[in-house]
């Protein structure tokens, strides 16, 4: 039976960033610690982690004396994005195929 343990700070990171992609925290919209801290019933430690690594992502945004905010992603960023997810999704493609070709040989060759 498989177990997933996972740390606060992880739990929180999962929960806001759905909720970035679900479209129910906007962009430009405050990230409150005391508030996050409160809902998840923790302390504010495992919040700043959680935020740190939503930075890391570049879900969100922060500054010094102003707070955490869900950063907004420009139509210029999106096609960029777009575009090397389509690459990538080729370059997985043609190798997949080559992968299933050869198996397929080689199936051939020993039946």
């Amino acid at each position: 039976m498989a177990f997933e343990r996972r740390c606060m700070s992880d739990h929180i990171c999962a929960e806001l960033s759905r909720r970035i992609f679900d479209g129910t925290l906007k962009a430009g919209q405050r990230l409150v610690e005391l508030d996050i801290a409160r809902e998840f019933d923790t302390s504010q430690t495992p919040v700043r982690e959680a935020l740190r690594e939503l930075e890391s992502q570049r879900l969100v945004e922060s500054e010094p004396y102003r707070g955490t905010r869900v950063r907004a992603t420009s139509r210029q960023e999106m096609a960029d994005a777009y575009a090397v997810r389509g690459t990538l999704e080729e370059m997985a493609a043609r190798l997949a195929a080559s992968t299933i070709q050869r198996e397929c040989q080689e199936f051939e060759t020993s039946a």
